[in-house]
């Protein structure tokens, strides 16, 4: 996520300095708008996400990674579970099938 963000600053710092740009709006999704003046005379119009959205998909990200570890355990948990009873399955059909 760190690679990403640098990855976005160096390149804002690098438009910020070929063009002009303008923050013109944060909308309802925390986006943040922006216009570019191209040298043709052509204006452009970026949505990119603004700190606090990162902020928010950052936590959502760790909370789901919390949650997926405790899944994981709870398999594993199951798993040896099933592995016993597999296990006394299989001995008490050996038991039946030897008498």
């Amino acid at each position: 996520m760190k690679k990403i963000l640098f990855i976005l600053i160096l390149f804002f710092a690098i438009q910020l300095q070929a063009q002009h740009i303008e923050i013109v709006t944060i909308n309802e999704e925390k986006y943040i708008v922006t216009t570019d003046t191209l040298s043709d005379g052509q204006i452009v119009s970026r949505s990119v996400p603004s700190s606090s959205l990162w902020s928010d998909l950052n936590n959502k990200m760790f909370t789901v990674s919390d949650e997926l570890n405790v899944i994981e355990e709870e398999l594993l948990v199951l798993n040896r579970k099933k592995n016993k009873l597999i296990a006394i399955i299989n001995r008490l059909e050996f038991l039946r099938d030897s008498q």
